[in-house]
This record gives structure tokens, sequence and C-alpha cells, in this order.
């Protein structure tokens, strides 16, 4: 087996370490958007939550199932490598390597994020660290690791999932958003007046 998937397997199993033994409850996650019979203080959740059941499913589970199929898909070229033509047919090697940079830190940061979010919701506040300069840092990390995964891996396939993958954690970012707006009130307004919602960049605050 070569390096490339070695690193790319570990990070992996470092994402199913993460979701296995340091879970982060969110008020978007599809069990919630499709099974949660109460509404909630946030009226955009509200309003999520009262739509009609098959728009739900259309709205969350479907590209969720989709997003889930295309971060399978590096697996799938690693395991299966008589796949790859089909799966990834469009590689540069020249890409690889950075594009594995970009998995490693994007899991870094994910990874510490999660540890210190779940810091902050015992202590019942705001949390910080990585909080301070992103209010959502463990998205940009899975972000980049996508990224890093298009890069390793080539195209098509990764490459045209990114926009469904990119909005579809978008539309969850503002639901999860507008519930600790309506939770926190006056200190959660201040604090994203201070931080940007993904990075201090034009159209990503």
């Amino acid at each position: 087996m070569s390096v490339e998937a070695v690193i790319l397997l570990a990070a992996y199993g470092t994402l199913i370490v993460e979701i296995g033994f340091f879970p982060v409850a969110s008020e978007a996650s599809v069990l919630q958007l499709l099974c949660r019979g109460d509404t909630g203080s946030a009226p955009e959740l509200a309003a999520a939550r009262a739509a009609a059941l098959p728009l739900r499913i259309f709205r969350y589970l479907v590209p969720t199932a989709m997003c889930i199929a295309f971060f399978a898909l590096p697996v799938a070229v690693v395991l299966m490598p008589a796949c790859r033509p089909f799966l990834a047919p469009w590689s540069a090697e020249v890409v690889v390597w950075p594009g594995l940079a970009a998995v490693v830190l994007g899991r870094m940061i994910t990874f510490a994020s999660v540890l210190q979010l779940r810091r902050a919701k015992r202590q019942g506040a705001l949390p910080g660290g990585l909080f301070g300069f992103s209010r959502n840092p463990g998205l940009v990390g899975m972000f980049l690791m996508y990224a890093g995964l298009c890069f390793v891996v080539g195209g098509p396939w990764l490459w045209l999932g990114a926009p469904v993958y990119f909005a579809n954690m978008h539309v969850r970012v503002k639901y999860e958003e507008s519930d600790l707006r309506a939770r926190f009130g006056s200190s959660w307004r201040e604090y994203e007046r201070a931080v940007p919602r993904y990075l201090p960049l034009l159209g990503l605050r």
C-alpha cells in the first residue's frame, strides 16, 4: 500500500473516531430535522422542521446521502484500485502531496475544534480557541479536507460533489446559528459581529 493510501486511510480513521467517540449534538442534524417534534424558539429552524416530511427528505436526507457517497469515493479508490479509471480518471501527481497536506490539516482543525466545542458545551458557554477566528472552524476543517481529497483522488465525481457538500453544510450552519442566536441572545449577536462564519475573507464571513 502506498504512503498516500496510508495517510488517506488514517485520516478517515480519525474521522470515524471523532464521530464515534466525540460526537457533538446539533439541532440541525438530519435526525433532528426529520424526526424532532418540537420546533424550538429559532424561527428558521422551526420553519425547517415544520415543512412536509417529503420536502424535508428531499432537502436534507438526499443531499446528506449524496455527501456520504462522495466522501466514500476516495476510500473506494484506495481499496479497489482497479475502479480508479472510472471513479477518478482525472488525476495529477503534482497536486497529490499538497492535497494530502490539506487533508491532514483539515482533520487537525476539525478534531481540535470538536474537543473545544465539547468542553464549551459542558460549561454552558460559548467556545474559545479556534472559535475566536471562525464561528465554524470544524466545518472549515472539513471543507479543507474535502478540497484536499479532490486533489489527491482527482475528478470528475468528487469535484462535482463539492457544491452539493458545501451547500448542504452551509444550510445546516445557518439553522444551527439561528438556534444559537435564539438561545444566547445578545452575547451570540456580539460574537457573530466579531467573528466570521467561516474565514475573514470576502464572501466567507
